[in-house]
């Protein structure tokens, strides 16, 4: 396998990895005082990663993209603009705790690793079917999950500005650990089938469980709920707690 097809199929399996530091450009000019100019959150790629001089690993970046996408981008500086494209999922950064290490995955239907979407770029998951860690919604304007059927570890929803507009989960069937959903708008759980941990719909005007059956710790609702809702056919590994907000 020649280097190209080696680097391509690292990018698909583990994303493009680099770290984001400041930078700082000097321009020289014969006559003219020296101009410094700096460039905070550059993109790094980890040439040391990859065992590559850094000038060929960002070419091969560039060639990545436009051979699996079609999309021409000049400079690798471009990836933290291509966050979604006419609101589709493009180019995601994985969610890995460490500001300065950053790793950028496509949008393909299985994302291996956790994702954090904010902004109101996003608003939809378009193909993506499959996310192998967590999903965060923080301050983001997301108004459908597109074909998402399954979320290995947690589901999270933190409504602050922008507010998300999910009202129904979409194809989503599996959430291993926790779905929190608290204060969104969301009004019917779909086709959701198992929630591995708690079920978090306190603050929430939950109209329909759909065809949720088997939740593997607590089950959080709204107070105004006890004693109304039916959860007879749902098997709760937890406890059905209440809650005034």
């Amino acid at each position: 396998m020649d280097l190209q097809s080696k680097l391509y199929k690292q990018f698909d399996e583990e994303g493009i990895k680099g770290i984001r530091r400041s930078g700082v450009s000097f321009s020289l000019e014969p006559g003219e005082p020296v101009h410094m100019e700096e460039h905070p959150n550059v993109f790094i790629p980890a040439s040391e990663y990859y065992g590559l001089h850094k000038e060929i690993l960002e070419e091969l970046i560039i060639d990545y993209i436009y051979d699996t996408t079609s999309v021409k981008i000049s400079s690798v500086q471009e990836l933290d603009n291509l966050k979604s494209i006419n609101g589709f999922p493009f180019l995601l950064q994985l969610d890995n705790h460490n500001y300065d290490e950053i790793t950028y995955v496509l949008a393909r239907r299985k994302i291996r690793g956790s994702v954090r979407i904010n902004g109101t770029e996003i608003t939809t998951l378009g193909n993506i079917e499959h996310i192998e860690g967590d999903l965060a919604f923080l301050g983001s304007s997301i108004q459908s999950l597109g074909k998402l059927k399954k979320v290995d570890g947690s589901l999270w929803i933190a409504q602050y500005n922008p507010f998300t507009m999910l009202t129904d989960l979409g194809d989503l069937e599996y959430v291993g650990r926790d779905l929190y959903l608290k204060s969104s708008p969301i009004k019917t759980l779909s086709n959701l089938l198992k929630v591995g941990g708690t079920l978090n719909l306190r603050n929430t005007s939950i109209q329909s469980f759909g065809k949720l059956c088997s939740v593997g710790n607590n089950i959080y609702l709204p107070s105004t709920y006890k004693g109304i809702v039916n959860l007879n056919g749902i098997k709760v590994w937890g406890k059905i707690r209440y809650y005034k907000n």
